[in-house]
C-alpha cells in the first residue's frame, strides 16, 4: 500500500511542474514573432548612404566632367559595418567609411588584383577619375531629391551618384501583390517572401 501511494505521489509531482524546452519554452508554444530592423545609421544625407548600392552617373576633376561609360558598372554601397564595396569601373574595391550626416571619409584602399590590359581605355579614364576623388574626406550633399547624390572633396571635384537599390531592400521580408509583363499587371494571391 505504501508503495502504491508513493507512485501516485510522484506522478502528481512530476505532472505539477511543465516541462521546457532546450530554448525554455513549453513543448508546442511559438516562438515569439520578432522583426528584423536594420541598424541605424547617421541622419540626414549620409543616412541615405548606408544600406543602398550607388552608380556612379559622371565625375567632374579639375573643372573637366566625364560620363561614366555605359555598362562600365561603376557603383559603390555603403553597408552598415562601415565598409563601401563597388568597382570604379572595371577593378572592384572595399574601403573603410566613417560617414556622418554631411560627410563621407573613407580608409585606405585594401589592395586589388590589376586590370591592366582589360579595361578598355575609356573606362581606365573614368576610372582613374573615380581613383581620385573617392579618397579622404568628402562632403555629401543632395543634387535634387533622395535618388541622386554628390560627394565633393575639398578641391571642388565631385562625384555624381545615382540610387541602384534602395536602402536595406534585402534582408527584409516583401509582399508580392501584382506582376507587370509588358505593362500589364497581373494580380497574385497575397504571398510574401524573403
Amino acid at each position: 500500500m505504501v508503495g502504491v501511494l508513493l507512485a501516485v505521489l510522484l506522478t502528481i509531482a512530476s505532472r505539477g511542474a511543465p516541462r521546457m524546452g532546450t530554448d525554455g519554452r513549453k513543448p508546442g508554444q511559438a516562438r515569439p514573432n520578432t522583426t528584423w530592423s536594420p541598424p541605424k545609421g547617421p541622419g540626414g544625407v549620409g543616412g541615405l548612404l548606408v544600406g543602398a548600392r550607388w552608380a556612379a552617373q559622371w565625375i567632374t576633376v579639375g573643372g573637366q566632367t566625364t560620363t561614366a561609360p555605359p555598362h562600365a558598372a561603376a557603383w559603390v554601397g555603403f553597408d552598415h559595418d562601415g565598409t563601401a564595396t563597388g568597382s570604379y569601373g572595371c577593378p572592384s574595391f572595399r574601403r573603410t567609411t566613417h560617414i556622418t550626416a554631411d560627410t563621407l571619409a573613407l580608409g585606405a584602399p585594401e589592395p586589388q588584383p590589376t586590370t591592366v590590359g582589360r579595361c578598355a581605355a575609356k573606362n581606365r579614364a573614368f576610372e582613374e577619375g573615380f581613383r581620385t576623388i573617392f579618397t579622404g574626406q568628402l562632403k555629401i550633399t543632395r543634387r535634387v531629391d533622395d535618388l541622386t547624390i554628390d560627394l565633393k572633396n575639398p578641391r571642388g571635384d565631385h562625384l555624381a551618384l545615382k540610387l541602384l537599390w534602395p536602402k536595406d531592400l534585402f534582408g527584409r521580408r516583401r509582399q508580392v501583390d501584382h506582376l507587370a509583363v509588358a505593362d500589364t499587371p497581373y494580380p497574385l494571391a497575397a504571398g510574401t517572401f524573403a
